[in-house]
């Protein structure tokens, strides 16, 4: 393994790059998470414009320091910008990439501080503490594995009114391949279905929400995406006891059948299927809306305005998405093979349901699924027309 100097966003910094990407590596650096940080400065950047002050942004689990160090030159309105990893090498390797940038850091208090605007302030603390010593306007989690052990921190640290971005790289227990694990982690018990990425992603939201609850705020999902191999949530806090309540009652159950493919949603669970099959049941998770049309708008213009295309067709595809409130997906492939018919043409079905009156697009959370407000029975219909 080597340290190369590489650039992202128009910035240069130093990692740590090795045959493989892996949590060896002295200083952890994913290239392909890049997509990730391109929609999250597109994200802050809009939430920078409606902000009253000026932002103070905490990277909790810094690594190479590439986020922060990109929030500060690529973002407006900022008045610090704190770097933070418990790891000494990293310390060693954002400071050193603070230089590059050609930043002077003055070692205070245990805190390295530059004299710049904004400021950047690089610390070596367990990244909980650091957050339940502090109060930040933007907090950015980007884990390796679970958020889980660091949500409550975020609930506690966040202003009032702050903005929050949130990484899960654990997808496997999320999306049903480990339920127990995910049970352990998320107090909820996922399975393995044909929707189980939307699932995986409502369990994160419904985590963050419960956390944020139990600190008097509620946490509202703005933006939440999946794309390879994390799932991203993005939102915004607020003390209104009026908007806790709300998320609280769009929770219910999730049951599901294997066998033809069913699902249904709701606050009591449905233990029988139509066609006899015994359900598989989720515990409580979110049901309401996670996204917000108005925002992610807002977001496309930004990546636009950017050059970041390959993210502003993610968000396209979303946008469409944020128009049915209904929850989950159907997948045409899934639910073809349950039929015995053969796979069909995803706009046939599309059209199809347009046509009868009901909406209906593209998911991006997989490549064979739609999203519609019509019922099962409808979409089996129309997937029956267009193969017969």
């Amino acid at each position: 393994m080597e340290l190369v100097k590489i650039r992202e966003g128009g910035t240069e910094v130093f990692v740590w790059k090795g045959e493989r990407i892996s949590s060896d590596l002295p200083v952890f650096y994913n290239p392909e998470m890049e997509f990730n940080r391109n929609i999250s400065v597109a994200s802050i950047a809009v939430f920078a414009e409606e902000f009253d002050k000026e932002l103070r942004i905490c990277d909790a689990l810094s690594a190479s320091g590439i986020a922060g160090i990109r929030y500060g030159r690529e973002i407006k309105n900022l008045s610090e910008i704190w770097l933070n990893d418990k790891n000494p090498r990293a310390i060693e390797l954002i400071i050193k990439n603070l230089s590059l940038q050609g930043l002077k850091l003055t070692k205070i208090n245990g805190k390295w501080e530059s004299l710049s605007k904004p400021k950047f302030i690089v610390t070596k603390k367990d990244a909980c503490r650091l957050l339940s010593e502090n109060v930040f306007s933007v907090i950015d989690l980007d884990p390796y594995g679970s958020p889980v052990p660091f949500i409550d921190s975020v609930a506690r640290s966040i202003y009032w009114n702050g903005f929050v971005c949130i990484t899960a790289t654990d997808t496997a227990p999320l999306c049903g391949t480990y339920p127990l694990a995910c049970f352990r982690k998320y107090g909820v018990k996922s399975f393995r279905c044909h929707f189980s990425k939307e699932l995986g992603l409502r369990i994160l939201v419904s985590t963050i929400i419960r956390e944020f609850a139990k600190h008097e705020k509620a946490f509202l999902p703005l933006f939440g995406f999946y794309h390879k191999h994390f799932f991203r949530v993005h939102g915004r806090a607020s003390p209104r006891e009026s908007e806790i309540t709300k998320l609280l009652k769009n929770f219910g159950f999730v049951s599901f059948c294997e066998k033809c493919g069913m699902w249904f949603v709701g606050e009591e669970p449905q233990p029988r299927c139509k066609c006899g099959e015994k359900m598989k049941i989720t515990g409580e998770i979110y049901l309401g809306e996670i996204w917000n049309k108005r925002f992610i708008l807002d977001v496309i213009d930004e990546l636009k305005r950017r050059g970041f295309k390959k993210e502003q067709k993610l968000a396209e595809i979303i946008l469409r998405e944020s128009e049915i409130t209904n929850p989950f997906f159907y997948d045409l492939h899934f639910i073809s093979s349950t039929l015995n018919k053969s796979p069909v043409k995803i706009e046939h079905v599309i059209n199809s349901l347009r046509q009868l009156g009901y909406k209906a697009c593209r998911t991006h959370f997989a490549s064979t699924g739609i999203r519609t407000d019509a019922n099962y029975d409808e979409v089996v219909k129309a997937i029956k027309s267009k193969t017969s």
